[in-house]
C-alpha cells in the first residue's frame, strides 16, 4: 500500500515587505534612544520646598543641551513672584550619582538685577564644568532666599554630563515645563531681553 506524504509549502519571504519591518524597527529604536536622550534633562520643585513659594517657577532652560565636560553650563530659571525682594543668596548644591560633590551659597544680585519687582522673573545660573569631571547623570539643586534667609524658591536639576567627543548638542535651548517638554528655537538676539523688569544674561 503506497501512503502519500503532503509536504507543506514553504512560504518564500517577500524581500520588499522584509526590508520595511527592518526600517521601521530602526525608526522605532531610534524614536527611543531619542526619547532618552530628552529625558535626561528634567527638575522639580524640592519635596521640602516651602509652601506656597514666593517664586513660582513656570520652565528651566539648559544650554547647551546636554551640558559638555570643560565647557559652562547656563540655566535659566523664570517664573513670577508676588512681593519685592531687595537682594538675597542662591544655595547651590551639586550632586553625583546621588552623592553631593560640590556646595556654595552666591549673590541673587549677581545671578538676576536687583530689586526684583513683582512679576516675572528671570535667574540665570552658569556653571562651570571643570575638564576633569567624569561623565554621567548629575543633581543640581538651587534655593533661593532673601536677605532674611527666608526661602524664596526651590528647585531639582537632573541633567546629564557628556564627552565632547559624544556630544551632540541640540543648537536650540530646551526649555522644560513641569510637566511637559517642548523644543524651543530661540534666536541669540531675544535671549538677552528685558523681562518684567529683570535683564536677562
Amino acid at each position: 500500500v503506497r501512503q502519500s506524504v503532503t509536504q507543506t509549502p514553504r512560504h518564500s519571504i517577500n524581500p520588499r515587505v522584509h526590508m520595511r519591518a527592518v526600517v521601521s524597527a530602526i525608526l522605532s529604536l531610534t524614536a527611543i534612544l531619542l526619547w532618552q536622550g530628552v529625558a535626561g534633562f528634567s527638575w522639580k520643585v524640592c519635596d521640602d520646598a516651602v509652601t506656597p513659594p514666593s517664586v513660582v517657577v513656570s520652565s528651566v532652560i539648559l544650554s547647551p543641551d546636554p551640558p559638555i565636560i570643560g565647557t559652562p553650563a547656563t540655566f535659566k530659571v523664570q517664573g513670577s513672584t508676588g512681593i519685592a525682594v531687595d537682594s538675597g543668596t542662591v544655595d547651590i548644591q551639586v550632586s553625583f550619582s546621588g552623592v553631593e560633590i560640590f556646595a556654595t551659597s552666591e549673590d541673587l544680585c549677581a545671578k538676576t538685577s536687583c530689586p526684583v519687582a513683582p512679576g516675572e522673573v528671570l535667574v540665570t545660573l552658569v556653571e562651570a564644568l571643570p575638564p576633569i569631571a567624569p561623565p554621567g547623570e548629575y543633581g543640581l539643586r538651587l534655593t533661593g532666599r532673601d536677605n532674611a534667609g527666608a526661602e524664596l524658591m526651590c528647585l531639582e536639576v537632573v541633567f546629564e554630563l557628556v564627552l565632547p567627543s559624544s556630544a551632540h548638542v541640540d543648537n536650540a535651548p530646551r526649555v522644560v515645563t513641569g510637566k511637559k517638554e517642548e523644543m524651543v528655537a530661540m534666536r541669540a538676539a531675544v535671549l538677552p531681553r528685558k523681562v518684567g523688569g529683570i535683564i536677562a544674561a
